[in-house]
């Protein structure tokens, strides 16, 4: 199988081992790996080879032999880059390779190469596709300054394409991602967020917390700290403004990968560098301590698709804000929605947190995040893809 999701970055280490970041679980690996023998996933390169020690502390081993991992040039790492032919010519062939080698073709996100140059390659070679919808182009190319907002409607038409076309394709919304990417190939709805399923006794523990709470509230978001789509220094903001009147009750926790120095600027900038905390990356054990630990989530985006992290802080029993982008609105209680890139908005809410409101807030998220138990999506996306794999083997 060809898993190809060149957005990701998988890191190398100086062995040239790779690792895998959080989006790659061992059980969502171990979903594909139930469909073929060997799967190959393509994908960029992290933005530098780490220590040996550094990897295994921040990401996860890859917990499987027969997975291969294959590397794109990344076309938009530069304008020169982008317009250059021989990055072109190079990703061209790999993909091609790929491709032909191949017996199931998997799209989670791709921008190596056109839809049409794409399309022809699976023609050519008697492949049928199946592609995940699980995030917005327009939106994450338009809030990823100015040169996204170039190529915005490029890459828009491009996935609209891409989607309409394929022969499968596997939504994580409802309802946003289907209206904006419909496609005539059939289609299923089912979230790709792996939770670990829900105990009682984690409900429990969130309203002693809840109950026993004094002093700062602990806010987090899990997200990268390197690009501003994630709304991060909306949050910062707010906190600046709340401290302005004297209100300092509040700090918040940055997990995710990359440079936080524009948001750790930010912070000092504004005088609230001893409120916000960065933690990097971490492994996904940690990021649920992390998250039993804090005291309200918050998903400041100003694009997503169906926002894993915020499921899973929800399956924890947190009280959670969000944004009114993607698939935020599906997931949260309508009092708990801003506007994006809102600060007054955010400032209101943290104003208002009580501790009734916590306590609803908590079971109304851990009851709603039932949904997305294992059990109830991973037979269903299953068979689909099983579906998928049958039509495959019959060409």
């Amino acid at each position: 199988m060809l898993f190809v999701a060149d957005a990701a970055r998988i890191p190398i280490d100086e062995e040239g081992k790779f690792f895998l970041p959080g989006e790659f679980s061992d059980s969502m690996l171990e979903r594909y790996m139930k469909l073929c023998d060997e799967l190959v996933i393509l994908c960029r390169k992290g933005d530098e080879i780490l220590s040996t020690d550094k990897a295994k502390k921040t990401y996860n081993a890859c917990p499987l032999d027969n997975i291969k991992v294959v590397y794109v040039k990344d076309k938009f790492a530069s304008i020169r880059n982008y317009l250059s032919p021989s990055v072109k010519k190079f990703n061209s062939r790999l993909i091609e390779n790929e491709i032909r080698k191949a017996d199931f073709v998997i799209v989670r996100t791709f921008s190596s190469m056109s839809t049409k140059r794409f399309y022809k390659l699976l023609r050519r070679y008697h492949k049928k596709v199946l592609v995940e919808s699980v995030c917005c182009s327009w939106d994450a190319m338009w809030n990823h300054g100015i040169k996204g907002k170039v190529l915005a409607p490029y890459s828009f038409i491009d996935v609209r394409r891409r989607i309409w076309k394929a022969d499968y394709v596997c939504y994580v919304t409802e309802k946003f991602l289907q209206k904006r990417y419909p496609t005539k190939g059939k289609q299923i709805a089912v979230s790709d967020v792996d939770i670990p399923d829900l105990d009682i006794a984690v409900l429990k523990h969130r309203k002693e917390k809840i109950q026993d709470h004094v002093g700062v509230y602990k806010i987090g978001t899990v997200a990268a700290v390197n690009v501003d789509y994630k709304g991060q220094k909306y949050v910062i903001k707010a906190l600046a403004e709340l401290k302005k009147y004297g209100n300092q009750n509040f700090e918040y926790y940055c997990v995710g990968g990359g440079s936080n120095e524009k948001l750790k600027r930010l912070s000092e900038r504004l005088g609230v560098s001893d409120q916000v905390f960065f933690t990097g990356s971490l492994p996904h054990n940690k990021v649920i301590q992390l998250l039993d630990s804090i005291d309200l989530y918050i998903q400041p985006s100003l694009q997503e698709g169906l926002p894993r992290a915020l499921i899973e802080a929800m399956s924890r029993g947190l009280p959670a804000f969000g944004s009114v982008t993607g698939g935020i609105p599906e997931l949260l209680d309508k009092q708990c929605l801003f506007a994006k890139k809102d600060v007054k908005q955010i400032i209101y809410f943290l104003e208002a947190v009580d501790q009734k409101f916590l306590l609803d807030q908590a079971e109304r998220n851990f009851k709603f995040a039932q949904k997305y138990e294992p059990k109830r999506n991973n037979q269903k996306r299953l068979e689909f893809y099983r579906e998928y794999v049958r039509k495959c083997k019959k060409r």
